[in-house]
């Protein structure tokens, strides 16, 4: 049976942002870092022919295309490599974060009400809580996981429509 309690969206996002800044602040350098190359790198192969076409049209020599050319490939790598560091050490980080957030939800579990251990509405909120912080794609780093995956997408998508709208 689905439970019809639930927190609102914006209260769990702030009580997921205060547990990060509580525990982990570097969290939040990662997300930039790897937000800012989510949304630099697909403008990397979508500039890069007209970058050459624009070399070819010119009459430009052999050497400065190649220059070019090798410019755009060290920036796709560097961008894919950040983005990647930023990704792997945020696993670390947020693996780091969900275990003190729930050290601190099982220290307030040990000091609650005796009187409360046999309330059914209590006892919900405790499963509730529980499934939250094991259940790894629904829970506290699920969704710290969408969060930071999703932001630099929307970004470079909103980026290359931008960009669409000003070259058509």
């Amino acid at each position: 049976m689905a439970s019809t309690q639930s927190a609102p969206l914006l209260e769990n996002l702030r009580f997921i942002i205060r547990g990060c800044a509580k525990h982990e602040r570097r969290v939040f350098g990662l997300f930039a870092l790897y937000t800012l190359c989510c949304a630099l790198l697909p403008f990397v192969p979508v500039l890069l022919p007209k970058v050459m076409v624009a070399g070819l049209e010119e009459g430009s020599a052999l050497a400065p295309l190649l220059v070019r050319a090798a410019a755009f490939a060290f920036m796709g790598m560097a961008l894919a490599g950040a983005q990647s560091y930023a990704r792997s050490m945020f696993d670390d980080h947020a693996v780091n974060i969900r275990i003190k957030v729930s050290c601190t939800f099982y220290e307030r579990l040990m000091t609650m009400d005796f009187c409360d251990t046999e309330d059914p509405k209590v006892l919900e909120r405790v499963r509730l809580s529980q499934d939250a912080f094991w259940a790894n794609s629904i829970g506290f780093e699920g969704v710290m996981h969408i969060v930071f995956e999703n932001t630099g997408r929307l970004l470079s998508l909103m980026g290359i429509a931008g960009m669409l709208v000003l070259l058509h």
